[in-house]
């Protein structure tokens, strides 16, 4: 294997996210070293690996992946960076609704002031 796990998994993880073509992520492999004949078997592999780490996450590791982590390190690999992702994604949401309720209750504030100036 000549080429890097961490890039690898790193360009599927974001070209599957902005849901590139296949075939173009494809190529990206290609450049980055993945040889010809492996490159869609080192697609599918990670592409697993990523959602089964998503779904472990989801499920809190629940969820039985179809394959058994140590059997290969790319897929260990793309396993972990789908529990990474997911968890991210979590925290991003949590922190936009915690964002929109602090401007809701702002607004409620400023709008109760306004209310009580008004009145006097």
């Amino acid at each position: 294997m000549t080429y890097s796990q961490e890039a690898v998994v790193g360009v599927l993880r974001d070209g599957l996210k902005a849901k590139r073509p296949r075939d173009a992520l494809l190529q990206d492999l290609i450049k980055l070293g993945v040889p010809n004949a492996e490159a869609e078997d080192v697609f599918s592999l990670i592409e697993h690996g990523l959602k089964s780490g998503v779904n472990a996450a989801f499920t809190n590791n629940s969820s039985q992946p179809g394959r058994r982590r140590g059997e290969s390190p790319l897929y260990d690999a793309a396993f972990d960076e789908g529990v990474r992702a997911f968890h991210t994604e979590v925290r991003r949401a949590r922190l936009r609704r915690c964002a929109i309720l602090i401007a809701v209750v702002l607004a409620v504030i400023a709008l109760l002031f306004v209310l009580v100036r008004l009145v006097r």
